[in-house]
């Protein structure tokens, strides 16, 4: 998200709908087509920005002149953006909008690119509001997919040519990638949809406040109907197929609020007929996703929380006189990376206060891929930056335009990286979780086991932060509550002390396959607090070695502790038999050993591939489960022991220690990675820009040698039927045109290209005189005994003095 949803006191409307139009190679064409269906009297403003080189001053006024009616004005500093007026970027220059008034701002030489369509769209969706509308037409690189979202969350309009029709798909299609466009049209369709949504009589609402806690079920339309229930089930299958991304744990009520939203802009009132409408609009798909994951942020949300933090939690983390390692701090669900960056400033403070070395690693996660580029570009409009004090702003920003960049020292403190935290792997070894107003989302079961994975990850007493609005006034199993309005926890050790690292969705799901019937006995005591898959769980880890549950056939049914570190995914399908998943020396000593039921006698030592590939030396062993004395054993244990009393917490310790290396090895690749990553497409938006440029003076100079073209070809036929005596002359006195009549005149002593050489003397102080004082002159002068009266006018092209013309009638 680059903008949150507007706030309450943001909600006085400007008089004006402004359109910002951005275009490159190929777009001259489409700018053309657009404004030539733009009406007059709409009362709308529209600004075109395109890039431009720096050394070829742009004649796009005088293309667009020819094809719409309204006023076209090369912006300069200080003017009022007015209704129904075209306002073109100036060469050399980025635009910026504030109060509805345009202000230059020099381009320099920087080692980002300049990308003047993201800056305005930035600044018109922080000016505008609502009342702004942005749209991608033709052009290379990705500039304008940034700066459009900052429209697209404050309540305006987002358009994009459809990739069909434009020259050049790479802006359009990098708009679209963002899944924030509301239309993705043909020029044509363009004019008359913004009519539609900005017509003079229509009352625009405000995006409501941002979502604190979930909505209140009573305010929430319920769906009685049996088909409303099967269609909203299948469009939450849908968007989690589409997306990766498990929405069937979310509430209920969120989504269904956030599809009936869906529903009103698509003006579809039923949901069986909006899922028909996903299945054929896979973009649709993505807006919906993109619409429930919509969250809020801001820098330093909760001044008080932070001061809590800066006060309790960071004297505990530098308190350890370790000085090397580094502290370790993970915030889930970062959205664009206002928590992220905030930790990091409060931390780079305290340290610089106390003189403190230690080095610090923040990960920032989102499931959200678009949030995750946006929050690692680290540019903020100045709305976004508006809450920081002026100290802050200085110390830790670089103004660029209408935005502003964190700095490199506070930015290169944060890895950031999409994540999921209901099926990916945690961080490990963490002093401080944050994870503020992520799991109000979700639904119980979900908060549980997000709350199991961040009780993995924390280090023995390492902090956990959440939302004020999450997890009640009790604490969860394992953590202990410090601070109640700011529901600050702490890790405790509990039975699940040596947790497993392994990944939480592998091949085989860890969840039993056990017929009802040979299901444990359950004693549970109700006044415990404790659920029964939690006891189980403890149990299983504390009591039961690492093995595989399987049947008869060698069907794997339940993996128990770490044993699937020995089981690689496969190629292609999914078969869970031992036979694929095991070595052949393994599977052919299990088969003999259930056919002939020598479990006692079964002991075997091997060295195992794991999936890091290194082999491991472990003990197997068989055991029956499940059956009665003198019946058949359905099911058998396949446990895995290390070969020695004490190898156990050696070998765990041993497997753990690589992991985690592993972990930071490939953290720091990927933070790597992205530096270089975002070098290239630094370098490659350079070279994009370069090439819009001379795309776009060469879309220019055509355009103008096909109007000259047309005007000449007009010339000449005025020339050659009209009987007016027209002569065009040049400063040396050659004739560049003469018409008909004049030439029939004086054709004994005129000749196209040459001099007049009867004329010269009687004619020259009369031009030279025009030339001089730039106005036009008549007199009588007596040719061949003929008197005339000459009237005389410069003639000029692109503003540049050509000569003079000459209009003769007989006295």
């Amino acid at each position: 998200m680059i903008q949150g949803w507007i706030e309450e006191g943001d909600m006085e409307h400007p008089e004006t709908i402004i359109v910002g139009i951005g275009a490159s190679a190929g777009g001259i064409a489409p700018l053309q087509t657009f404004f030539s269906h733009i009406p007059e009297g709409a009362g709308i403003a529209y600004v075109v920005i395109q890039h431009l080189s720096p050394r070829h001053e742009s004649k796009m006024p005088e293309i667009l002149a020819t094809r719409t009616p309204l006023p076209i004005h090369v912006a300069e500093e200080g003017m009022k953006v007015l209704p129904d007026h075209i306002y073109l970027i100036p060469a050399r220059h980025n635009l910026n909008i504030r109060e509805g008034v345009l202000h230059l701002e020099k381009t320099l030489s920087s080692h980002y690119p300049n990308l003047p369509i993201d800056r305005f769209f930035h600044a018109l969706g922080v000016d505008q509001k609502d009342h702004g509308v942005a749209i991608v037409l033709s052009g290379t690189g990705s500039d304008g997919s940034r700066g459009l979202c900052t429209v697209k969350q404050s309540g305006g309009l987002v358009m994009v040519q459809s990739p069909d029709q434009a020259e050049f798909t790479g802006m359009p299609l990098n708009a679209m990638a963002t899944q924030m466009v509301d239309h993705v049209l043909t020029v044509e369709e363009m004019p008359a949809m913004i009519l539609k949504y900005f017509r003079p009589d229509f009352k625009f609402p405000v995006a409501p406040p941002p979502e604190e806690s979930p909505p209140d079920p009573a305010h929430i339309p319920e769906l009685e109907d049996a088909e409303d229930v099967k269609a909203f089930r299948q469009i939450i299958n849908l968007i989690s197929q589409r997306t990766h991304i498990p929405f069937h744990a979310y509430r209920p009520p969120t989504l269904l609020r956030r599809i009936k939203r869906r529903m009103e802009k698509q003006a579809i009132p039923e949901l069986p007929k909006y899922l028909a409408f996903l299945k054929v609009r896979p973009p649709e798909v993505s807006l919906l996703a993109q619409d429930c994951l919509i969250g809020v942020t801001h820098f330093f949300r909760d001044p008080e929380a932070f001061v809590l933090i800066q006060d309790h939690v960071l004297p505990s983390l530098f308190a350890d006189l370790d000085q090397e390692t580094p502290i370790r701090i993970w915030v889930c669900g970062c959205s664009t990376g206002e928590e992220a960056y905030s930790l990091a400033i409060l931390i780079h403070e305290y340290q610089q206060a106390r003189q403190l070395n230690r080095p610090v690693q923040i990960f920032a996660s989102d499931v959200s891929q678009q949030m995750i580029e946006q929050a690692s570009l680290g540019i903020f409009s100045q709305k976004k930056v508006a809450t920081l004090s002026q100290g802050r702003l200085e110390s830790y920003f670089i103004p660029e335009g209408p935005v502003y960049r964190i700095r490199q020292h506070i930015r290169e403190r944060i890895i950031f990286s999409r994540h999921n935290v209901l099926s990916d792997p945690p961080f490990i070894n963490l002093d401080l979780i944050s994870c503020r107003n992520v799991m109000i989302y979700l639904e119980d079961h979900a908060q549980d086991q997000v709350l199991d994975s961040f009780h993995m990850a924390l280090k023995p007493s390492g902090f956990l932060w959440t939302g004020p609005s999450e997890m009640g006034a009790q604490p969860a199993p394992g953590f202990d509550l410090l601070n109640t309005r700011w529901k600050l926890f702490r890790r405790r050790l509990s039975p699940r002390s040596q947790p497993s690292l392994r990944p939480r969705h592998t091949m085989v799901r860890q969840t039993s396959l056990l017929p009802r019937r040979h299901a444990p006995t359950k004693v549970i005591n109700a006044a415990s607090g404790l659920p029964e898959h939690y006891i189980q769980r403890i149990l299983i880890q504390a009591c039961v070695p690492d093995g595989l549950v399987m049947d008869q056939d060698l069907n794997i049914l339940y993996v128990v502790g770490d044993a699937g570190r020995f089981l690689p995914l496969p190629k292609a399908g999914m078969d869970t038999r031992l036979p694929a998943l095991l070595p052949a020396p393994v599977v052919q000593a299990t088969r003999r050993c259930l056919d002939e039921k020598a479990f006692e006698e079964f002991r075997l030592e091997v060295s195992m591939p794991r999936l890091d590939g290194i082999s491991e030396a472990i003990k197997l062993g068989i055991r029956p489960l499940g059956a009665k004395a003198g019946e058949e054993h359905d099911f058998f244990f396949l446990e895995m022991t290390p070969p020695t009393v004490t190898a156990p917490s050696q070998n765990r310790e041993k497997w753990q220690k690589e992991l985690y290396l592993a972990h930071e090895t490939a953290a720091e690749q990927q933070a790597t990675l992205d530096m270089v990553r975002q070098e290239l497409s630094a370098t490659q938006e350079e070279l994009d820009a370069l090439s819009q440029e001379l795309r776009t003076m060469s879309d220019e100079m055509e355009s103008k040698d096909k109007q000259l073209g047309e005007a000449d070809a007009a010339l000449r036929a005025i020339l050659s039927t009209s009987s007016l005596m027209l002569i065009f002359l040049n400063s040396r006195m050659e004739i560049q045109q003469i018409s008909a009549a004049a030439k029939a005149r004086f054709a004994s002593s005129a000749a196209s290209g040459m001099a007049l050489q009867d004329l010269r003397e009687a004619l020259a102080p009369l031009v030279r005189q025009t030339l001089e004082s730039h106005r036009p002159q008549q007199a009588q002068i007596p040719i061949q005994g003929e008197t005339y009266v000459w009237e005389t006018g410069l003639y000029q092209i692109d503003n540049e003095t050509e000569g003079v013309l000459l209009h003769l009638t007989p006295a």
